[in-house]
């Protein structure tokens, strides 16, 4: 493993001179921000640190199997010296109701594997790994490997094969499978948790993938598909926001689509877009357009309006780049 010491060395100082430490996950929680979260929270409690962790929105039932999940939101500090924002690519992904929680601390950090961070923290320790959890295995690593455990490995591990695609994104790199690598020296099942994370599926979920599936809207010459998930497809299987997970790739996957795109309505006139893509196309560059941002291959935004005017806008940019 390749470290900056002197990035890693400044990260390490901060942690070590704070006794109250904030972390912050970001919002639409995926098992990457968590996992980041839950491992470093754990690690800082065996440093004898005063530890809280937060996130801003809904937790989702299917990371809820992770060591301290319980903890998340659940625990206070009467003042904070380090804030440590983690797989957060700018302030407002931390949520409205916790930005000011954040800056209330003496100093704040940022760790993180997006290309479109904002730096919007005191110190960044960025890398373009394919998780922020790698970042925070060779953050402990570097400040003392011996103080990780089973559950910090167990949690690092999940961030990794969420972030990953179970290892099949292109972001997966010779150090992605070191570090895996190293999760074999602990006490639980890599494949197993491959299984629970990637490939299980509820049957409410199968229902409202078909549902969705079997809408998808072709354009271009199929180059581009998208689909959208409505409070209606919610209604009609039992499901929620946090079920569509996933089911984009299924667009992605198609030979001929190079733009895939989920649409998801979360507010009235307000959703959520996620968008896919394959070389040389750049999906944070979409996601960009309309304030968000990503990884070159997966990013998303929020947009703001009537259905149907944000779809002929997501359809115009990926036309635009075609």
């Amino acid at each position: 493993m390749i470290f900056n010491k002197e990035r890693y060395t400044k990260i390490s100082n901060d942690i070590n001179i704070a006794s109250n430490i904030a972390i912050f996950c970001h919002i639409n929680p995926d098992g990457d921000t968590i996992g980041s979260g839950l491992a470093l929270y754990k690690f800082l409690k065996k440093l004898n640190k005063n530890v809280a962790i937060f996130v801003d929105d809904t937790l989702k039932e299917k990371l809820s199997f992770l060591p301290n999940y319980d903890k998340i939101n659940n625990e206070k500090l009467n003042s904070v010296d380090l804030s440590i924002a983690v797989d957060v690519s700018d302030e407002d992904r931390l949520g409205v109701r916790l930005i000011k929680k954040y800056y209330k601390a003496k100093n704040t950090i940022c760790i993180d594997h997006h290309k479109t961070n904002t730096n919007f923290a005191n110190n960044t320790l960025y890398e373009p790994a394919s998780a922020t959890c790698e970042i925070i295995y060779k953050l402990l690593s570097f400040i003392d490997e011996s103080l990780i455990d089973t559950d910090i490995a167990y949690c690092l591990t999940s961030g990794i094969i969420t972030d990953s695609g179970g290892f099949h994104f292109n972001s997966t790199t010779p150090e992605t499978h070191e570090i895996i690598g190293k999760m074999y020296d602990y006490d639980f099942s890599i494949s197993d948790l491959i299984y629970k994370l990637i490939r299980e599926e509820k049957e409410n979920v199968f229902r409202l993938k078909n549902r969705v599936l079997s809408k998808t809207l072709f354009d271009s010459d199929s180059r581009i598909a998208i689909i959208t998930f409505t409070k209606e497809d919610f209604d009609a299987t039992g499901t929620s926001s946090e079920n569509t997970e996933g089911i984009i790739t299924n667009l992605i996957n198609i030979d001929s689509v190079q733009f895939a795109v989920s649409i998801t309505e979360d507010r009235d006139k307000s959703y959520r877009v996620s968008f896919r893509t394959k070389a040389p196309y750049d999906s944070a560059d979409c996601a960009m357009a309309f304030g968000g941002g990503g990884h070159k291959f997966a990013a998303g935004c929020r947009i703001n309006g009537y259905y149907y005017d944000v779809l002929e806008r997501v359809l115009k940019v990926c036309r635009d780049r075609l």
